[in-house]
C-alpha cells in the first residue's frame, strides 16, 4: 500500500512538473513574439496626435464605476474631465454605489465641472444589486455613446486617451480595446516593486498574445468597448467576481476582435500592505479560476489550432497552476517522511521544477 502511495505521489509531482514545463515553453514563445513586435514598433515612425475637431468622431460615454472610493474619486473625475475629445460627442457618467462620503465628494466635483459646460452626470442605484457588474449594466442602459471607456476609481487616464483609442475602431469587428497600465507608487516598497515587475511582465506577454492572435486576459479598466459588442454579449455577468474576465472571454469566443495598446498608459496604484495585496490576489485568483472552469468547455469547442488552444489553456488556468506550487511546497515535508524520492524520474523532475 505504501509503495502504491509512493508511486501515486510521484506521478502527481511529475504531472505538475510537466504542466509547468509546457507553461514555461509557451511563455518563452510569446516573449519572443513580444520582442519582435516591440522592435518593429520602435522602427515605425509615430505620428503625433493632434487636437480633436468636431467632425467624424463617434459619441463616447466614459463610465466610472465607484464604491466607497473617497481617497481617489476627486482625482479620477479631474482626470476624465481633462480628456481631449469633441464636447458634443462626450459624456461622463459617475456610477456611484457608495455609502460613505464618496458621494458628497463626487457631487461637489460634478457641480464644479457641470458649471463649466462639461457633460457629466452622477447615477446612483436604489439597490446595489450585482455589485460592479450590475453597476456597469445600469450605467450602459443610460449611456448615449457608441463606445464605452471604462476606468476604475484608482485610475488616471492620459488626456489623449480617447484620441489614440477611438480611431482603432474603424474595423467594425473590433469589439474591445485594452491599454497599458502604469503605477504611481511602484517604488514605494519592495512589495510594490515586485507587483510592478509582475504586472509589467504580464503586459509584455500580452503584446505577444495580441500579435499572435491568441486569447488574452485584460484588466477591465483603462479599456474601451464597442456598445454593439457589449449588447450582443448580454453585458457584464454578476455571477462571477471576475466579471471583466468573463466578458472578455465571451467576446473572444465570438467573432469579435481585440486590440492591445501598450503605449497608451493610464496610471494606477498598487496595494502597499501585505493584507491588501493578499485580499486583492485572493479575489483575482478565485474569480479567474471560476471563469476558467465556467468557459473551458466553450473554449475547447472553438475552432483553434493546437498552439492557440495551448496558449488559451495556459492563460485561463494560470492561477490554478500557481496554486499547485503552494500545494507542492506545503506537502514537501510530510511527503518526505512517507515517500521514496530516490527514484531517477523524481530527481530529474525536481531538477527541472526547481530550476
Amino acid at each position: 500500500m505504501l509503495a502504491f502511495f509512493s508511486w501515486f505521489v510521484q506521478a502527481i509531482f511529475l504531472v505538475v512538473v510537466l504542466c509547468f514545463a509546457l507553461y514555461v515553453l509557451l511563455e518563452l514563445r510569446v516573449l519572443l513574439i513580444s520582442r519582435r513586435a516591440e522592435r518593429r514598433k520602435l522602427a515605425d515612425l509615430v505620428q503625433p496626435v493632434g487636437e480633436a475637431d468636431d467632425t467624424g468622431w463617434p459619441p463616447v460615454s466614459v463610465l466610472l464605476p465607484i464604491c466607497n472610493e473617497s481617497a481617489v474619486v476627486e482625482r479620477l473625475i479631474d482626470a476624465v474631465c481633462r480628456l481631449r475629445y469633441p464636447a458634443k460627442a462626450l459624456e461622463i457618467l459617475v456610477l456611484d454605489d457608495s455609502s460613505d462620503e464618496t458621494s458628497r465628494l463626487a457631487q461637489a466635483k460634478l457641480d464644479l465641472y457641470a458649471a463649466q459646460g462639461v457633460s457629466i452626470r452622477l447615477i446612483r442605484r436604489k439597490m446595489r444589486k450585482g455589485y460592479k457588474a450590475g453597476n456597469l449594466v445600469n450605467g450602459t442602459r443610460q449611456a448615449m455613446g457608441e463606445f464605452f471607456a471604462i476606468f476604475d476609481a484608482d485610475f488616471v487616464p492620459p488626456e489623449d486617451f480617447l484620441l489614440k483609442t477611438i480611431p482603432c475602431f474603424k474595423d467594425p469587428r473590433l469589439g474591445f480595446l485594452q491599454t497599458g497600465i502604469g503605477y504611481e507608487n511602484r517604488d514605494h516598497s519592495f512589495l510594490t516593486r515586485f507587483q510592478a515587475m509582475e504586472m509589467g511582465h504580464q503586459q509584455y506577454v500580452t503584446v505577444g498574445l495580441s500579435e499572435d492572435g491568441d486569447m488574452a486576459l485584460f484588466s477591465g479598466s483603462s479599456c474601451v468597448w464597442r456598445r454593439s459588442c457589449v449588447e450582443a454579449l448580454g453585458g457584464w455577468d454578476a455571477s462571477t467576481v471576475a466579471e471583466d474576465a468573463d466578458l472578455v472571454y465571451r467576446a473572444q469566443f465570438g467573432d469579435w476582435k481585440y486590440v492591445y495598446l501598450r503605449d497608451v498608459v493610464s496610471m494606477s496604484v498598487l496595494p502597499e500592505t501585505a493584507s491588501a495585496f493578499r485580499v486583492q490576489r485572493e479575489r483575482w485568483g478565485r474569480g479567474l479560476i471560476h471563469s476558467a472552469f465556467k468557459h473551458v468547455r466553450k473554449m475547447l469547442a472553438q475552432p483553434m489550432s493546437l498552439m492557440k488552444r495551448a496558449h488559451a489553456l495556459a492563460m485561463m488556468f494560470s492561477s490554478l497552476l500557481l496554486a499547485a506550487v503552494y500545494v507542492v511546497f506545503l506537502l514537501t515535508l510530510p511527503l518526505s517522511l512517507l515517500v521514496d524520492f530516490e527514484g531517477p524520474w523524481v530527481q530529474w523532475g525536481a531538477l527541472v521544477f526547481y530550476t
